[in-house]
């Protein structure tokens, strides 16, 4: 059956076991973070210049150019400007880990375009991978509308997110201290360190280095020691 607790926030949560993790019932939220203040004056208008990432079991994921997909503490972003609830999921942190790892292939920071393929896309995928609400059409409409003008554009300009690993882009000058040692960790990196990423670069050969099924059972080991660590803190 299911057991009932209440998170930090005092928010019932149901748990059910089984033999791929616990399953509970996850918020799901869409953070969305003011690249501007022009959205004060333009957002009446049902568009604005904004960042986003998805956030549900404590963690919030998003895209940029050069890591691609990470993973950060919720609202560590600056410019936070609002919630974006967008329903419950009741599953285990395991599939979760494993439908960010799948769709991380499908956005590498190579791809990232501001207007095409933006954090805001990704956001909105994710959403309908894990079956949350869709995400509000005002989020990313003004990218929608200057993809049609794409062509007057530098790429110099498109290419390059806004926000990556966590920071702004004018906060990135200087080389970034390792600001996500231990909970926030890339998908793809080449940093063998203590905070092990879920997928290894790919090489150009075509063998990397370890299988596709090395590397989901190294995500589903992780997913697995979070489950251990939170069952510990509610005993």
């Amino acid at each position: 059956g299911a057991v009932w607790a209440l998170t930090s926030s005092g928010q019932a949560m149901s748990y059910r076991g089984g033999a791929q993790g616990t399953s509970r019932l996850y918020p799901v939220v869409l953070n969305v973070y003011d690249l501007s203040p022009v959205n004060d004056y333009i957002s009446w208008l049902g568009i604005g210049l904004y960042h986003s990432g998805l956030e549900v079991a404590g963690r919030e994921w998003t895209f940029g150019s050069g890591s691609g997909v990470f993973e950060c503490q919720p609202r560590e972003v600056p410019g936070f400007r609002r919630a974006v609830p967008l329903g419950e999921l009741d599953v285990t942190s395991m599939h979760i880990e494993t439908v960010a790892w799948d769709l991380a292939r499908d956005y590498p920071g190579t791809r990232y375009h501001l207007l095409s393929c933006n954090c805001n896309h990704f956001a909105a995928e994710l959403a309908l991978r894990l079956g949350a609400a869709p995400v509000p059409g005002w989020v990313n409409r003004l990218a929608a509308i200057g993809a049609c003008f794409a062509w007057l554009l530098p790429a110099s300009l498109t290419g390059v997110a806004p926000v990556s690993d966590g920071q702004p882009a004018s906060m990135q000058v200087k080389p970034k201290p390792a600001a996500f040692s231990g909970a926030g960790r890339s998908l793809l990196s080449d940093d063998a360190s203590e905070s092990t990423p879920l997928l290894p670069r790919r090489t150009t050969g075509g063998a990397a280095s370890d299988s596709r099924e090395a590397m989901r059972e190294r995500a589903m080991q992780a997913a697995m020691a979070r489950e251990q660590r939170m069952k510990e803190q509610q005993e």
